[in-house]
């Protein structure tokens, strides 16, 4: 079995987003223990539509630790987050939009184009590649367009 030890963020309920960043740390990884400096090379090399699936994908099956007494459940996801620059002299806020993967395995609609559809799911917004995804949150199917 695969596994990432890389964490990205925490999503957590019911005090909503918030954003830990941990150092990485070396995983047996098909039978080979490969070091963080390998791992991120590895990682940096792959298409982005490829990142993303792998990073959501070992996300999901990540059991999270609980960062506060007061919150009863944890996600990691991963966000894609962006401002404008254009005609202000200060640049906007941050936008922070959760990926949501695929449904399907092999893509359907946007042939590698970038994160262009986008939805909201459990009270967020989602952009993914497909009109058919995948809720980071809850893991139920979501509608992106």
């Amino acid at each position: 079995m695969q596994s990432i030890g890389v964490y990205f963020g925490c999503f957590a309920w019911p005090s909503g987003l918030k954003h830990r960043f941990l150092h990485g740390y070396s995983r047996a990884i098909s039978g080979h223990i490969m070091r963080n400096s390998s791992l991120i090379e590895t990682l940096v090399k792959l298409p982005q539509r490829e990142l993303l699936d792998v990073i959501a994908k070992a996300l999901e099956q990540r059991a999270v630790d609980v960062g506060r007494p007061e919150w009863e459940e944890a996600k990691l996801c991963l966000a894609e987050v962006h401002r404008f620059h254009e005609g202000a002299s200060q640049p906007s806020p941050w936008d922070v939009l959760l990926v949501a993967r695929p449904r399907d395995a092999e893509p359907n609609d946007s042939h590698g184009v970038g994160l262009l559809q986008e939805g909201a799911h459990c009270g967020h917004t989602l952009v993914g590649y497909e009109k058919q995804a995948i809720c980071p949150i809850c893991g139920l199917p979501a509608e992106l367009t």
